[in-house]
């Protein structure tokens, strides 16, 4: 049985790619979800950002009944090799994404579905050669593949479903890695 990947670039704007019908080239597109509410006192309420991304991943995984689901992990903000100001995010972001990854992989373990993360860094490094790549190398790589996206989520989710791919099958990162950029399909 082939291997059916989906690969999530999770956000407010959350990326999305799957095995589509044409070897080599998934299906790419972006859910933009709720923003979380402020409450009077100035704190986040999350319910319904989370119960709205929860049916979405829900129904991707109804709709494509993936054997592999994979999703970017969040950039470390503390830890080994980085410095307090290398990324400057808040105490809401990080609940926001932590939430949302957590609601991803509770529906794909319901779902039955083996879930995986990578980080940003090896998915650039996979897909452009470069683990500092920034967005408009991604989309470049993307458009350069012929692959139809609209804006930097689904580039990062394609890049992330290219490199799962080849993991699950190795034949594909051969027509599909940085090394051979430009060949033709």
């Amino acid at each position: 049985m082939a291997e059916v990947v989906l690969a999530l670039d999770i956000a407010g704007r959350t990326g999305w790619a799957h095995t589509g019908a044409t070897a080599g080239v998934p299906k790419i597109g972006s859910w933009d979800g709720p923003t979380p509410d402020k409450a009077e006192d100035g704190s986040y309420v999350y319910g319904a950002c989370f119960a709205s991304f929860n049916r979405f991943v829900r129904w991707k995984l109804a709709e494509i009944k993936p054997t592999i689901f994979v999703f970017e992990a969040p950039i470390p903000t503390v830890g080994p090799g980085t410095k307090a100001s290398q990324f400057q995010t808040t105490s809401h972001t990080i609940r926001y994404l932590s939430g949302l990854i957590a609601h991803a992989e509770c529906a794909a373990f319901d779902a039955g579905v083996d879930s995986y993360e990578k980080s940003p860094q090896a998915i650039k490094h996979y897909f452009v050669g470069d683990r500092g790549a920034k967005k408009e190398q991604m989309m470049a790589r993307c458009r350069q593949l012929r692959w139809p996206i609209k804006n930097d989520d689904e580039a990062d989710a394609a890049a992330l479903w290219a490199m799962a791919s080849s993991i699950v099958d190795p034949k594909f990162s051969l027509a599909s890695g940085p090394l051979f950029a430009g060949a033709a399909r």
